[in-house]
Protein backbone atom coordinates (compact mmCIF):
# COMPACT_ATOMS: atom_id res chain seq x y z
CA UNK A 1 0.00 0.00 0.00
CA UNK A 2 2.94 2.35 0.28
CA UNK A 3 3.88 2.04 -3.01
CA UNK A 4 7.24 0.30 -2.65
CA UNK A 5 6.36 -2.71 -4.73
CA UNK A 6 5.89 -2.34 -8.52
CA UNK A 7 4.12 -5.43 -8.94
CA UNK A 8 1.51 -7.23 -7.25
CA UNK A 9 0.19 -11.00 -8.30
CA UNK A 10 -2.80 -12.52 -6.26
CA UNK A 11 -5.05 -15.63 -6.70
CA UNK A 12 -8.90 -14.22 -7.15
CA UNK A 13 -9.17 -14.93 -3.28
CA UNK A 14 -6.31 -12.82 -1.94
CA UNK A 15 -7.46 -10.27 -4.66
CA UNK A 16 -10.59 -9.83 -2.92
CA UNK A 17 -9.20 -8.13 0.33
CA UNK A 18 -6.32 -5.92 -1.86
CA UNK A 19 -7.13 -2.59 -2.09
CA UNK A 20 -4.05 -0.78 -3.61
CA UNK A 21 -5.10 3.00 -4.28
CA UNK A 22 -2.34 3.60 -7.13
CA UNK A 23 -3.46 0.29 -8.96
CA UNK A 24 -2.71 1.17 -12.51
CA UNK A 25 -2.97 -2.35 -14.55
CA UNK A 26 -4.12 -5.53 -13.97
CA UNK A 27 -2.80 -8.58 -16.36
CA UNK A 28 -5.71 -11.58 -16.02
CA UNK A 29 -2.86 -15.13 -16.44
CA UNK A 30 -5.90 -16.63 -16.92
CA UNK A 31 -9.32 -16.09 -18.34
CA UNK A 32 -11.92 -15.74 -15.70
CA UNK A 33 -14.63 -18.05 -15.51
CA UNK A 34 -17.62 -15.72 -14.82
CA UNK A 35 -18.19 -12.25 -15.56
CA UNK A 36 -18.23 -11.26 -11.60
CA UNK A 37 -14.74 -12.72 -11.33
CA UNK A 38 -13.88 -10.70 -14.68
CA UNK A 39 -15.36 -7.31 -12.91
CA UNK A 40 -13.51 -7.87 -9.74
CA UNK A 41 -10.32 -8.54 -10.80
CA UNK A 42 -10.46 -5.95 -13.25
CA UNK A 43 -12.11 -3.32 -10.37
CA UNK A 44 -8.86 -3.86 -8.29
CA UNK A 45 -7.58 -0.71 -10.84
CA UNK A 46 -8.70 2.56 -11.28
CA UNK A 47 -10.08 3.34 -7.89
CA UNK A 48 -11.62 6.99 -6.19
CA UNK A 49 -11.89 8.23 -10.11
CA UNK A 50 -8.20 7.08 -11.58
CA UNK A 51 -8.17 5.75 -14.66
CA UNK A 52 -6.27 1.67 -15.07
CA UNK A 53 -5.92 -0.54 -17.70
CA UNK A 54 -7.34 -4.46 -17.55
CA UNK A 55 -5.50 -6.79 -19.96
CA UNK A 56 -6.81 -10.82 -20.54
CA UNK A 57 -3.91 -12.16 -22.51
CA UNK A 58 -5.78 -14.74 -24.66
CA UNK A 59 -4.89 -17.59 -26.71
CA UNK A 60 -6.78 -18.27 -29.97
CA UNK A 61 -8.39 -20.84 -28.68
CA UNK A 62 -10.23 -19.03 -26.38
CA UNK A 63 -10.95 -16.12 -28.29
CA UNK A 64 -15.04 -16.61 -29.13
CA UNK A 65 -15.30 -17.98 -25.30
CA UNK A 66 -13.59 -14.32 -23.90
CA UNK A 67 -16.02 -12.65 -26.72
CA UNK A 68 -19.20 -14.30 -24.87
CA UNK A 69 -17.37 -13.81 -21.27
CA UNK A 70 -17.27 -9.84 -22.27
CA UNK A 71 -20.67 -9.49 -23.38
CA UNK A 72 -21.81 -11.13 -20.47
CA UNK A 73 -19.86 -8.25 -18.17
CA UNK A 74 -21.44 -5.69 -20.70
CA UNK A 75 -17.63 -4.46 -21.80
CA UNK A 76 -16.38 -3.39 -24.97
CA UNK A 77 -12.72 -4.34 -24.98
CA UNK A 78 -9.85 -3.42 -27.57
CA UNK A 79 -8.64 -6.22 -28.89
CA UNK A 80 -4.52 -6.05 -30.08
CA UNK A 81 -2.16 -8.66 -31.45
CA UNK A 82 0.90 -9.15 -29.43
CA UNK A 83 4.31 -7.36 -29.83
CA UNK A 84 6.78 -8.96 -32.47
CA UNK A 85 9.74 -10.61 -31.29
CA UNK A 86 11.65 -7.34 -33.12
CA UNK A 87 8.73 -4.67 -31.35
CA UNK A 88 10.15 -6.37 -27.91
CA UNK A 89 13.55 -6.86 -28.90
CA UNK A 90 13.70 -2.49 -30.16
CA UNK A 91 11.87 -1.58 -26.81
CA UNK A 92 14.76 -3.67 -25.13
CA UNK A 93 17.22 -1.46 -26.54
CA UNK A 94 15.55 1.40 -25.59
CA UNK A 95 15.96 0.19 -22.02
CA UNK A 96 19.08 -0.27 -22.23
CA UNK A 97 20.06 3.55 -24.14
CA UNK A 98 17.87 4.52 -21.15
CA UNK A 99 19.45 3.39 -18.47
CA UNK A 100 20.35 6.05 -15.74
CA UNK A 101 24.07 4.51 -15.64
CA UNK A 102 25.09 6.39 -18.80
CA UNK A 103 24.16 9.55 -16.97
CA UNK A 104 26.82 9.01 -14.28
CA UNK A 105 30.00 10.42 -14.35
CA UNK A 106 33.24 8.20 -14.03
CA UNK A 107 34.72 7.84 -10.59
CA UNK A 108 38.69 7.88 -10.55
CA UNK A 109 38.04 4.16 -8.65
CA UNK A 110 37.13 3.02 -12.15
CA UNK A 111 39.03 4.84 -14.17
CA UNK A 112 42.20 2.84 -14.58
CA UNK A 113 40.38 -0.22 -15.00
CA UNK A 114 38.31 1.16 -17.56
CA UNK A 115 41.43 2.53 -19.67
CA UNK A 116 42.74 -1.09 -19.65
CA UNK A 117 39.81 -2.39 -20.88
CA UNK A 118 39.45 -0.21 -23.92
CA UNK A 119 43.15 -0.53 -24.42
CA UNK A 120 43.39 -4.09 -24.54
CA UNK A 121 39.63 -4.86 -26.50
CA UNK A 122 38.99 -1.41 -28.03
CA UNK A 123 35.73 0.64 -27.81
CA UNK A 124 33.29 -1.47 -30.21
CA UNK A 125 34.52 -4.41 -28.44
CA UNK A 126 33.25 -3.56 -25.13
CA UNK A 127 30.20 -2.11 -26.37
CA UNK A 128 29.53 -5.42 -27.59
CA UNK A 129 29.76 -7.11 -24.67
CA UNK A 130 28.08 -5.10 -22.71
CA UNK A 131 24.81 -5.44 -25.32
CA UNK A 132 25.75 -9.38 -25.31
CA UNK A 133 25.54 -9.34 -21.37
CA UNK A 134 22.51 -7.20 -21.07
CA UNK A 135 20.46 -9.31 -23.58
CA UNK A 136 21.48 -12.48 -21.90
CA UNK A 137 19.77 -11.87 -18.96
CA UNK A 138 16.63 -11.47 -20.88
CA UNK A 139 14.64 -14.30 -22.25
CA UNK A 140 14.30 -15.07 -26.61
CA UNK A 141 11.24 -13.34 -27.57
CA UNK A 142 8.64 -15.35 -29.59
CA UNK A 143 6.47 -14.45 -32.43
CA UNK A 144 2.76 -15.48 -31.68
CA UNK A 145 -0.52 -15.31 -34.45
CA UNK A 146 -1.69 -12.27 -34.85
CA UNK A 147 -5.38 -11.26 -33.88
CA UNK A 148 -7.84 -11.13 -36.63
CA UNK A 149 -9.89 -7.87 -36.11
CA UNK A 150 -12.72 -8.57 -33.75
CA UNK A 151 -16.48 -8.63 -35.05
CA UNK A 152 -19.36 -8.81 -32.43
CA UNK A 153 -20.64 -12.34 -32.56
CA UNK A 154 -24.47 -11.55 -33.81
CA UNK A 155 -23.07 -9.33 -36.93
CA UNK A 156 -20.73 -12.61 -37.18
CA UNK A 157 -23.18 -15.26 -37.43
CA UNK A 158 -25.77 -12.60 -39.56
CA UNK A 159 -22.68 -12.56 -41.97
CA UNK A 160 -22.46 -15.94 -42.21
CA UNK A 161 -26.08 -16.93 -42.69
CA UNK A 162 -26.37 -14.92 -45.58
CA UNK A 163 -23.11 -15.05 -47.03
CA UNK A 164 -24.29 -18.70 -48.34
CA UNK A 165 -28.06 -17.52 -49.28
CA UNK A 166 -27.29 -18.72 -52.94
CA UNK A 167 -25.81 -21.97 -52.32
CA UNK A 168 -28.33 -24.73 -52.09
CA UNK A 169 -29.28 -26.41 -48.61
CA UNK A 170 -26.65 -29.02 -48.24
CA UNK A 171 -28.29 -33.00 -47.77
CA UNK A 172 -27.76 -35.03 -44.86
CA UNK A 173 -27.98 -38.38 -46.75
CA UNK A 174 -26.26 -39.92 -43.78
CA UNK A 175 -28.43 -38.49 -40.92
CA UNK A 176 -30.54 -41.38 -39.32
CA UNK A 177 -33.62 -41.43 -37.70
CA UNK A 178 -33.81 -38.65 -34.99
CA UNK A 179 -36.06 -36.63 -32.77
CA UNK A 180 -36.23 -32.97 -33.21
CA UNK A 181 -36.77 -30.58 -29.98
CA UNK A 182 -36.01 -27.43 -29.01
CA UNK A 183 -35.62 -25.96 -25.31
CA UNK A 184 -36.87 -22.40 -23.72
CA UNK A 185 -33.62 -22.06 -21.87
CA UNK A 186 -29.92 -20.94 -22.66
CA UNK A 187 -26.50 -19.95 -21.72
CA UNK A 188 -28.22 -17.29 -19.68
CA UNK A 189 -29.95 -19.18 -17.75
CA UNK A 190 -27.36 -21.69 -16.79
CA UNK A 191 -28.22 -24.67 -19.87
CA UNK A 192 -25.72 -27.36 -19.69
CA UNK A 193 -25.14 -29.60 -22.21
CA UNK A 194 -25.06 -32.42 -19.79
CA UNK A 195 -28.54 -31.89 -19.57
Amino acid sequence: RDGRAKVCIATDVAARGIDLPNLELVIHADLPTNPETLLHRSGRTGRAGRKGVSALIVPGSARRRTERLLQSAKLTATWASPPSADDVMRRDDERILADPAFDEPVKDDERAFIDALLARHGAEQVAAAFVRQCRSSRSAPEDLMDVAPFTPSRERLAGEKFAHRDEAPSRRDDFGASVWFSLSVGRRQNAEPRW
